[in-house]
């Protein structure tokens, strides 16, 4: 089985052990919320359960009653899905004013304008799919999933239940955000 994973979705790029994670991309400001917000996944009760050197890798502090690896990879998926989400809850209001503009006035700057977004949601839709497909393959390939267990590497295929519903869940949640956006490439199609 394999002693790591690497984790590269997004604006998160990471390099995952047993005991301790490699964040690739640090300058990236997306990447440094993330691992803010990493940091406070391990803290429990005032006490670090990890700690950040220098040269950007989380290390293991102590032990926890959670996988390590799972914790990370957990959070990697939770934090991607809620960046495509604001980006979701930005695109609406917008979207909404602007054919409430057009209807209202039916030019062509605005129509224009339309065309901008439904091309920005069509390049969004393709990235939401491009993880989708990636968690997919994961799901379809058990052998895959139990490589994901790094603190219990005797796992064996069959023994990847707590992988396959997390994995499964975020591919869930990302099939409603492609929903959403076809939904709204929809509404622009109407107003076409």
């Amino acid at each position: 089985s394999s002693k790591c994973f690497i984790f590269d979705m997004e604006h998160i790029k990471l390099l995952c052990f047993q005991d301790k994670c490699m964040i690739l991309n640090t300058e990236d400001k997306a990447a440094q919320i993330y691992v803010a917000g990493l940091k406070e996944q391990f803290t429990c009760n005032g006490k670090d359960y990890i700690k950040l050197t220098g040269d950007s890798q989380l290390v293991m502090d102590d032990v926890t009653s959670l996988d390590f690896e799972h914790v990370i990879l957990e959070y990697a998926l939770e934090n991607v899905v809620q960046k495509f989400r604001r980006h979701l809850q930005i695109i609406k209001p917008a979207l909404e004013m602007l054919l409430q503009q057009i209807e209202l006035n039916p030019e062509t700057k605005g129509l224009r304008r339309l065309l901008a977004v439904k091309k920005s949601l069509t390049e969004f839709e393709q990235r939401v799919e491009h993880v989708k497909k990636v968690l997919k393959n994961l799901l379809a390939k058990d052998e895959d999933m139990v490589s994901l267990y790094l603190t219990q590497c005797q796992r064996t295929v069959g023994e990847q239940e707590e992988i396959e519903l997390l994995l499964g869940s975020y591919s869930a949640d990302l099939e409603e955000i492609v929903t959403e956006i076809k939904i709204f490439i929809d509404m622009i199609e109407d107003t076409d």
